[in-house]
C-alpha cells in the first residue's frame, strides 16, 4: 500500500512539474522501422503547436509537419545524426503554426531499448521573443556602427588610461 501511495505521489509530482515547465516536455519513441510516436506530451504543446497534447500523441505529424520548409533538411539531419549515434539531439529552427512563424529550440536525450527501439526524453521551447529581441539588438548595433564609422567628424573613445578603444575613419584624416 505504501508503495502505491509513493508511486501516485511521484506521478503527481512529475505531472505538476511538467505542467509548469515553459514549453513542451515530451517522450517520443522511434521504432526500428523509423516510425515515431509520442508516449507523453505535456500541456505546453498547445502554446507551441496550437493543438492539445492528446492531438499530438494521436498524430505526431503535427510536430514534424510544422517545421519550416527552409529548416526541414537541418531538422531531419539533426534527428538522423542523433538517432544513428544514439546521442543527445539539439536543434533550433522555425516552425509554422496557423500561418505564424515561431522559433523553437529543442533538446532530447536517448535511451536505447531492445529491438532497435529508441526512447527520447525531451523539451521544446518557444524562443520567438528572444530571437526577435536579438534581431532588434543586431539592427541597433549595425545602425550605431554605421553612424559611428561614417560620421563626418572624428569620433573616438578612450579607456580610463587614455588609450584608444575605438575610432572612426575620420580620426585617420585628422
Amino acid at each position: 500500500k505504501q508503495n502505491e501511495v509513493a508511486l501516485c505521489e511521484s506521478q503527481e509530482r512529475f505531472l505538476r512539474m511538467a505542467a509548469n515547465v515553459p514549453g513542451m516536455v515530451y517522450q517520443s519513441r522511434c521504432e526500428s522501422d523509423g516510425r515515431t510516436s509520442f508516449s507523453y506530451v505535456s500541456d505546453g504543446a498547445a502554446d507551441i503547436y496550437g493543438v492539445s497534447a492528446a492531438t499530438i500523441m494521436e498524430n505526431p505529424r503535427h510536430v514534424f509537419d510544422a517545421v519550416h520548409p527552409d529548416d526541414r533538411s537541418r531538422f531531419e539531419a539533426a534527428m538522423a545524426a542523433a538517432l544513428a549515434q544514439r546521442a543527445p539531439w539539439r536543434w533550433a529552427g522555425r516552425i509554422i503554426v496557423n500561418g505564424e512563424v515561431k522559433w523553437i529550440e529543442g533538446g532530447a536525450k536517448p535511451q536505447s531499448l531492445a529491438g532497435g527501439i529508441t526512447v527520447w526524453d525531451g523539451l521544446l521551447l518557444d524562443v520567438t521573443e528572444a530571437r526577435h529581441a536579438a534581431q532588434r539588438l543586431e539592427v541597433s548595433e549595425n545602425l550605431y556602427r554605421s553612424r559611428f564609422e561614417f560620421h563626418p567628424d572624428a569620433v573616438f573613445s578612450l579607456d580610463r588610461n587614455g588609450r584608444f578603444e575605438s575610432a572612426n575613419t575620420m580620426c585617420e584624416i585628422v
